[in-house]
């Protein structure tokens, strides 16, 4: 069975090799040519795969061809290209961290519009509910993220005691903090954009924080 080239994922997006050639920054020609050439299985660059994962990111179906073709093809750089070189928050880096704050203001609207995303945080809230919080206007939008998570029930105490409850989450972004090795919470914040969760910066990170620590309780790190 021979190996996937990238002209294998071309043919599976719905992005035409003048789209491409335009993310990309060449001509048509130079990309119809250099996907068709045998010695040239491995065409993109890592940052121009980068650019392909987030033009196709109003397309779930789409991500997870092109994430399932990146640590296929290219296992050593896969984290890089599918975080848009540290821009973006990923899977790995979710699973990764200490401790997890979602701030979710509607999350039937987000399940609906942000697919991939919710899913992300469905999954890790799944597999960790002790490390994972959510933000909610209200305890009817946070039973609905939690039902997501555990559809077949769960102990609705424990949950609500993983859900901090405030109508001034209306006023916030969807967004993520996030605790790693040597990266507090406060510091880390990823605010939902086109491509999924971008890196915000710093300082407006802790002014967040600080006023959703204000609204729904907890440590001020």
């Amino acid at each position: 069975m021979s190996k996937p080239a990238d002209r294998d994922l071309v043919s599976k997006i719905s992005l035409s090799e003048t789209e491409i050639a335009d993310l990309i920054g060449k001509s048509r020609q130079a990309v119809n040519v250099g996907l068709r050439s045998d010695g040239e299985r491995l065409y993109f660059k890592p940052i121009e795969l980068a650019n392909l994962y987030t033009a196709c990111w109003r397309n779930p179906v789409h991500l997870a061809l092109i994430r399932e073709h990146v640590r296929e093809t290219r296992p050593s750089e896969a984290e890089e290209i599918l975080s848009a070189n540290g821009l973006f928050l990923t899977e790995t880096m979710l699973n990764k961290a200490n401790d997890i704050c979602a701030v979710i203001p509607d999350f039937a609207y987000f399940n609906i519009h942000h697919p991939a995303q919710a899913e992300m945080l469905i999954s890790r809230a799944r597999s960790d509910l002790p490390t994972f919080r959510i933000a909610a206007p209200s305890e009817a939008d946070a039973k609905e993220f939690w039902r997501h998570v555990f559809p077949r029930g769960a102990d609705e105490e424990q949950l609500l005691l993983n859900s901090g409850i405030d109508a001034a989450v209306n006023a916030l972004p969807y967004c993520v903090f996030i605790s790693e090795p040597g990266i507090a919470s406060h510091e880390n914040c990823w605010v939902l954009g086109a491509g999924g969760f971008q890196r915000h910066d710093k300082m407006r990170s802790a002014r967040m924080y600080q006023f959703l620590m204000e609204r729904i309780g907890g440590e001020q790190a």
